[in-house]
């Protein structure tokens, strides 16, 4: 290969200086105001978030609505807009409300994790609404008189409950029963080879099922298109042709599997991914642990 004249260099150097982007030219004196005024009637930019937050938010948004009507405030917006730390009594007793709800509905709450996650979602309902978060002081107040007063006052579980543990002898076997002997729980094959690769995923990395599956809420649709009406958001979803399996299919194998090996305990996906913890060198340091088995630090004892 012959080398390249160096005028011809300098053109072609000079052809890409040409093509680049030029830099926008700067506001000048009367264009800074008008930039201000329109920035400021600007709404917010709505957040991004996932179909399954969005129903989350709908179903606390229902229940708030039925707090504020037991409460005879027809105004259930104009109710949680002023919840605030010198307010905090409205959210400790919305708080006590939902659990004394899920026992007359008979779910009751049985964790302190499971009332704690409906501060984070109550957070997220007031964000909606006034466009800013909550107060830091109010939220730690909140898990507080949880920690302190609802959890003795119920009796509430603070512990994770005791689960077996899939080794990976025992996974092992249920792999081979899964492929070999099982001849009931798939209904073709490629069902079989999903299953048994997303279970091979489970006990080697330590991953959630929801990492691997697509947990479809209830009323999905229903509830996406409540929430982005309400918000001013684009209604029209695209939805794959594809569709993920489902948490509700990949349970359903789990427990056909469990009756055809015939284990007595429910064959939970924690009892798959502590079988990873059996895996993991126990010289290691504690925050590698929590970090591979996705745990909040010093949470779990091993």
């Amino acid at each position: 290969m012959y080398p390249l004249d160096p005028s011809r260099i300098e053109r072609y150097r000079q052809e890409l200086r040409d093509e680049e982007t030029p830099e926008p030219e700067r506001l000048g004196a009367q264009e800074l105001p008008d930039v201000w005024q329109q920035g400021n009637r600007r709404r917010p930019v709505p957040p991004k978030l996932s179909d399954r937050h969005k129903a989350d938010l709908v179903d606390l948004k229902r229940r708030w609505i039925t707090f504020a009507a037991k409460m005879g405030c027809r105004d259930w917006k104009g109710l949680i807009k002023p919840l605030s730390y010198e307010n905090k009594g409205l959210g400790e007793s919305f708080m006590r409300y939902l659990i004394q709800q899920a026992e007359l509905q008979g779910k009751p709450i049985r964790s302190e994790n499971a009332i704690r996650v409906h501060t984070k979602k109550l957070g997220g309902l007031y964000r909606k609404y006034n466009a800013h978060p909550p107060e830091r002081s109010l939220m730690d107040h909140l898990r507080n008189i949880i920690r302190s007063e609802i959890t003795r006052k119920w009796a509430l579980r603070r512990e994770p409950k005791i689960k077996p543990i899939m080794g990976p002898d025992f996974f092992m076997y249920h792999l081979y029963f899964l492929w070999v002997r099982d001849t009931s729980a798939f209904h073709i094959g490629l069902d079989r080879i999903d299953d048994a690769c997303l279970r091979m995923f489970y006990i080697w990395t330590g991953c959630r099922k929801h990492e691997l599956i697509y947990a479809k809420p209830t009323d999905r649709t229903a509830k996406v298109k409540d929430y982005d009406e309400e918000s001013d958001a684009y209604s029209d979803l695209w939805e794959k042709s594809d569709d993920a399996l489902t948490a509700a299919i990949f349970d359903s194998y789990s427990e056909r599997l469990r009756i055809a090996i015939g284990l007595l305990e429910k064959l939970a996906q924690y009892c798959q991914r502590r079988g990873y913890a059996e895996c993991v060198d126990t010289n290691d340091y504690r925050s590698i642990r929590d970090q591979r088995m996705q745990h909040r630090a010093n949470n779990t004892v091993y």
